[in-house]
């Protein structure tokens, strides 16, 4: 028995045909695959989709969906017909590189506390894609949105929000990393976890579905880790990001960010995993610098 015979697959698929062939061929390639449970959850599904999917993967579910009914809805059909150990969610955007699923399903195997892992992810012409982060701060919103984000206290939010260096630093040594949250586009969870944790929350039609999940999973006692020595590419449009400071007037995509952003704080607050004492002196040493 392969470890892909302990693997569910879920990709979730908006209107991007070609990246979904693509994604189905990559998953397709990796020896094993036909041990793969894959199901495909397509939001205002289009008539071709269904026989791409089934076309790669006789083995695979579909579950199309009449209108766009949100990335976190999509997952939780995935999680509720799944039944392997281990669950990959991906974006249709993905193409997964050989050895991928074996070294996150090992990493889970060897890391008992580990509840959920994310890949190092890279776009398609090969540079790095920063997808661990630790977590938002009302203000990093602004900061990411505005000039506000050049100032001081801005550039130190950022950094703190990207980590970028401590990226960098497990990227150079190939060990793992312990992230507030990682991105939804690729994210390998154990079985036992999400039954504690709980699915997606649906309150979210789009964006930071991933970020409380992650956030759940540390509330539960389960560590989510990043995994730099295992890749996989991702054609990554940040649409939300388009538009500038204007954005929340211009942008669809960015108004929801906004509003799942308000979501996530009347939930949970301003949550953080260290003192905020230490988060305070942090921030006074590195506006000093």
């Amino acid at each position: 028995m392969s470890a892909l015979s302990r693997v569910s697959v879920i990709i979730t698929h908006y209107h991007s045909l070609r990246e979904l062939a693509d994604c189905l061929q990559s998953l397709k390639a990796l020896p094993g695959s036909e041990e793969l449970e894959v199901i495909v959850a397509d939001s205002e599904a289009e008539p071709q989709a269904d026989a791409m999917v089934l076309a790669a993967f006789p083995q695979a579910s579909y579950l199309p969906h009449r209108r766009n009914v949100g990335y976190a809805r999509l997952v939780n059909g995935g999680l509720a017909l799944s039944t392997a150990p281990y669950v990959l969610v991906l974006n249709a955007d993905i193409r997964l590189e050989p050895g991928v699923l074996e070294a996150m399903a090992t990493h889970l195997e060897d890391n008992p506390d580990v509840g959920l892992v994310a890949p190092r992810l890279v776009g398609g012409d090969g540079g790095h894609q920063y997808s661990a982060f630790a977590y938002y701060r009302p203000w990093t919103i602004a900061n990411r949105r505005t000039p506000l984000g050049k100032t001081p206290q801005g550039r130190w939010d950022l950094e703190r929000f990207e980590m970028h260096r401590e990226v960098d630093a497990a990227i150079q040594s190939g060990l793992p990393m312990e992230a507030d949250w990682v991105m939804g586009a690729c994210m390998f969870a154990r079985r036992t976890a999400i039954g504690q944790v709980g699915p997606l929350d649906e309150e979210y039609f789009m964006y930071f579905e991933d970020v409380d999940w992650c956030l759940r999973f540390w509330q539960t006692g389960w560590k989510v880790h990043y995994l730099p020595n295992a890749s996989c590419t991702h054609g990554w449009g940040r649409g939300s990001k388009k538009g500038g400071a204007a954005a929340v007037f211009t942008n669809r995509l960015a108004r929801q960010h906004i509003t799942s952003a308000i979501k996530f704080f009347r939930k949970h607050g301003i949550y953080t995993r260290r003192p905020l004492g230490e988060l305070h002196a942090e921030f006074r040493a590195g506006v000093a610098a």
